[in-house]
């Protein structure tokens, strides 16, 4: 029989199953049938299928990622780190500076003592 006369998925299913020698060997032992694995691998498929699609720009993201190999991750974490350190410090010191600032000096206090 010919592959063209074929239904398309018997074919998909062929292609699978000869990448698929582990699969093949439980039918050779008749742990699986052919129909067995036919149907586990069709509403899998199935289910494949009737989940949400990514959109198109976090495939895109997704694919970027992974063509990144990890020292350039490794740099890039430790790039974000030490701006974010760097941030925190500033802040900090923008925070310290605000409590000095609104803080009385030490001759104020003294002459809102004499006041009282």
């Amino acid at each position: 029989m010919k592959n063209d006369s074929l239904h398309p998925e018997v074919q998909e299913f062929k292609r699978f199953m000869s990448q698929r020698e582990d699969l093949r060997k439980m039918v050779r032992r008749r742990q699986k049938t052919l129909q067995e694995l036919f149907e586990e691998w069709h509403s899998s498929n199935k289910e494949k299928d009737e989940q949400p699609q990514k959109p198109d720009w976090l495939t895109k993201i997704a694919e970027a990622v992974s063509s990144l190999d990890s020292k350039k991750w490794n740099s890039y974490v430790a790039e974000l780190q030490s701006v974010i350190e760097t941030v925190q410090m500033m802040l900090a010191d923008f925070g310290e500076m605000n409590r000095q600032n609104s803080r009385p000096s030490a001759l104020e206090h003294y002459q809102a003592e004499e006041r009282e």
